[in-house]
């Protein structure tokens, strides 16, 4: 009896381990052609990248490809939810576009907190913060966006108001500090930052110079979520007017987009 149940043990091991392989070797080919339709998604479909994202025209061939692989990685880790409105493909890719261009110069740039974004047509009641949202990212790893409201961020590139990096920038920002998984930027350096912003002397100089809306000042992620708008919109105006918090903000991002020329 020994001898049979270790034949039947090793044998049950055996197609196991089979029955493991074949599954790793499935997983392995639909992750490749995933890989391979969104890639080709991206490729026909680049036209709309380079009308609505100035940054993604500016870079040269070797950072376009960087930034289309980023962009699948992006959508192949994410649900998207459509309410009362039908997920066109491009529609995935443009907001996918927004994360990957705030978080371009990041090392962890996965995000992995936020698994879902829900696509509104327009302005929504949010159920969790009993009132009307154009855009959302909260603590409960929920995206979402009112699709209206995110298409006029991108026909608009330099009025400093995109809803697609404001929301990105809030999620980023809970992603360091209140979610787990990966840290997306270094924290000695998010410190100094975060120390800057919240010195009384800088934020009303910032209120007296006139730089952000005043939204901003309502609490510290809204003025970091602002600040991203004036950053990838503006940048410029935003060095010339605030060096200090620029140059700081840069290095958390690990980019600056006055060196690309936008």
């Amino acid at each position: 009896m020994t001898t049979v149940f270790a034949i039947f043990l090793i044998g049950a091991l055996v197609l196991g381990f089979i029955k493991q392989a074949q599954n790793s070797v499935r997983e392995e080919e639909a992750a490749k052609e995933r890989f391979q339709k969104n890639i080709t998604l991206i490729k026909d479909k680049e036209e709309v990248l380079l009308e609505n994202y100035k940054f993604y025209k500016r870079l040269n061939n070797p950072e376009r490809r960087k930034f289309i692989i980023r962009l699948h990685q992006f959508m192949d880790a994410r649900r998207f939810v459509g309410r009362e409105i039908d997920i066109e493909p491009h529609m995935k890719m443009m907001i996918g576009a927004a994360a990957i261009k705030f978080s371009y110069g990041l090392q962890n740039f996965q995000l992995s907190s936020f698994k879902q974004i829900v696509v509104f047509p327009q302005e929504y009641y949010s159920k969790f913060t009993k009132q009307y949202h154009k855009g959302e990212a909260n603590g409960l790893g929920m995206l979402a966006f009112s699709w209206k409201h995110f298409q006029e961020g991108l026909d608009s590139p330099d009025d400093n108001l995109n809803l697609g990096v404001h929301e990105f920038a809030h999620a980023y920002f809970l992603q360091q500090t209140k979610m787990e998984g990966e840290y997306p930027f270094n924290d000695r350096l998010f410190g100094k930052l975060r120390k800057q912003i919240n010195k009384a002397e800088v934020l009303a100089a910032m209120k007296k110079k006139d730089v952000f809306r005043d939204y901003a000042f309502r609490n510290e992620m809204e003025f970091f979520a602002i600040m991203s708008e004036h950053f990838f919109e503006t940048p410029s105006d935003f060095k010339n007017d605030s060096p200090i918090l620029y140059d700081r903000f840069a290095n958390v991002l690990r980019q600056d987009p006055t060196r690309i020329g936008l």
